[in-house]
């Protein structure tokens, strides 16, 4: 269904303690310098939270003073990018802070659950268009739906981070919601494993004439179910070993877990073989197509 998404608010989340100035330039790596200008989409739901105003506004209070505690630790995210394509790509760690959106859909959580279309999806996000924030690491709206439910949509840089460096950061995120004192802290050591290059010539933006194989490439976006994503915990962190970390402890009450695009850069042929995994389908919620 179409998604009839009214913002009510934007404004901006700064850390709560301020970033030490030896920590203030955070060099880009060179995984960084390559990566794709893109944003990884995360959008957690939950029911029935905000079913009155005063709900409305302790839950986006909380949401925002945790997020400013989190940010404290990711303090990278809360800076600004600057050039990646130069010998000496950087963020510069300045505490400017993070886009917080406040927003109301006019329709039942359920609605977008049981049949979600990643178009319509893109409105419960901060950013739509990559280039409406290329300097920005890091943006979140907070959704809340006509029934008390909310949706809150993450988007974090793919130049400064992975798929498992935005579950860590939500996780820690929800960590300090909860009032808990032992946190899992990120390093953030990258360039030093892998040094930034000098690459003349090189532009990492999307071209604006796109070639016709990449045209070809096909999209899907899955729906996991809650409990199915602590199965795939489970079973990656029973086979974990020193060297392989587990991964992240689970974010609570979380009802549905979606990620557009999550199976993007494939082929038609490969698509079909990919649809067709009774492994993989197993693990998704129904109607994920």
């Amino acid at each position: 269904m179409e998604l009839e998404v009214e913002v009510m608010s934007r404004e901006i989340v700064q850390p709560s303690s301020p970033t030490p100035d030896r920590l203030r330039h955070y060099q880009l790596s060179f995984l960084d310098q390559i990566a794709p200008q893109v944003y990884m989409p995360f959008i957690l739901f939950y029911p029935e939270i905000c079913v009155t105003e005063a709900n409305k506004i302790k839950a986006s209070h909380h949401l925002k003073e945790s997020i400013s505690k989190a940010l404290t630790y990711f303090y990278p995210l809360a800076g600004r990018i600057r050039s990646r394509s130069s010998d000496n790509p950087f963020v510069d760690c300045n505490d400017e802070g993070i886009p917080f959106v406040k927003a109301k859909v006019k329709c039942q959580i359920s609605d977008v659950i049981k049949d979600p279309i990643p178009l319509e999806l893109n409105k419960l996000l901060p950013f739509i268009n990559i280039y409406d924030a290329v300097e920005l690491p890091l943006g979140i709206q907070f959704n809340v739906f006509e029934c008390g439910g909310i949706g809150v949509g993450v988007c974090m840089s793919h130049i400064v981070g992975d798929a498992l460096s935005l579950v860590a950061f939500v996780n820690t995120w929800a960590a300090i919601a909860r009032g808990e004192k032992e946190l899992v802290l990120p390093e953030f050591a990258s360039a030093s494993l892998f040094p930034p290059r000098i690459r003349p010539g090189y532009n990492p933006n999307i071209p604006a004439s796109i070639p016709q194989s990449i045209k070809k490439l096909r999209y899907r976006r899955l729906v996991f179910t809650a409990s199915k994503i602590e199965e795939i915990r489970g079973k990656y962190a029973d086979n974990s070993s020193s060297n392989n970390p587990k991964l992240p402890t689970r974010v609570e009450a979380l009802s549905a877990f979606i990620w557009s695009r999550f199976a993007a850069s494939t082929e038609d042929e490969d698509m079909a073989k990919f649809e067709c995994d009774e492994e993989l389908l197993a693990y998704i919620a129904p109607k994920a197509y």
